[in-house]
């Protein structure tokens, strides 16, 4: 029951425009997982993927960009429970040579059932902004929940690559997630949260925007940490 539907779309803008607010707009609710914004430099599509009614993208919408596309990168993403975005002082960049990229999750538990969805993004932009802001995936996939095991963790520690400012953060697993947490640490070795919860609710994925931006230093390291539970009860 599960289909991964990606769509280019244009923006039909001449200048380029910064994104600050995004608004996810859920029409069939019962059937879509999840919507992945992105966009893509124009040259990097082909044309069999600007089809109207879309193309397969199991893989995510990363493969119908060329590897190495400047232009490419990851602007928004929904899950059951995500809030709109608004960035009061910063937006996302867009060239005019840009595309968008729409991928849709769809699940169905009954596939013999049709549906028509007009599920996806509403916007606003501006033409200048203070703020430049970049929405990064991270996380890492090679690694393995044990069976039975009904409270597995495992995080990771990496070096920040520049110093930047952390202006929200949205921690998503699946059904088996039940926590995580997020952690600066500094240079003198003290820990600062940025995100901590013992609980987690595939159908309340909370975005979290920050009152005040979290500095990072280039000196300073970022933690993760996941928790499953993989029980036969779950």
């Amino acid at each position: 029951g599960n289909e991964y539907r990606c769509f280019v779309l244009e923006h039909n803008q001449t200048e380029p425009f910064y994104i600050t607010d995004l608004y996810p707009h859920i029409d069939q609710a019962s059937i879509v997982h999840h919507i992945v914004l992105a966009k893509a430099d124009r040259e990097s599509i082909s044309e069999a993927s600007m089809a109207p009614e879309g193309v397969d993208c199991i893989s995510g919408a990363a493969q119908l960009v060329s590897a190495g596309s400047p232009g490419s990168g990851m602007l928004a993403a929904w899950a059951p429970g995500a809030k709109p975005i608004r960035f009061d002082d910063g937006g996302i960049l867009v060239q005019p040579d840009e595309v968008f990229v729409l991928q849709m999750h769809y699940y169905q538990a009954n596939v013999n059932e049709s549906f028509l969805d007009q599920s996806g993004y509403m916007m606003k932009t501006a033409s200048a902004v203070d703020n430049t802001i970049l929405m990064g995936p991270y996380g890492y996939t090679n690694f393995e929940i044990p069976a039975g095991d009904d409270s597995y963790s495992y995080g990771e520690t990496i070096e920040a690559p520049t110093n930047f400012r952390i202006w929200a953060t949205f921690p998503h697993m699946h059904l088996l997630g039940t926590g995580y947490r997020l952690h600066i640490i500094r240079e003198d070795g003290d820990e600062e949260c940025v995100v901590s919860s013992e609980t987690d609710d595939f159908n309340n994925q909370l975005t979290y925007l920050f009152e005040e931006p979290i500095l990072v230093n280039s000196d300073d390291q970022i933690f993760w940490e996941c928790t499953w539970d993989n029980s036969t009860s779950n």
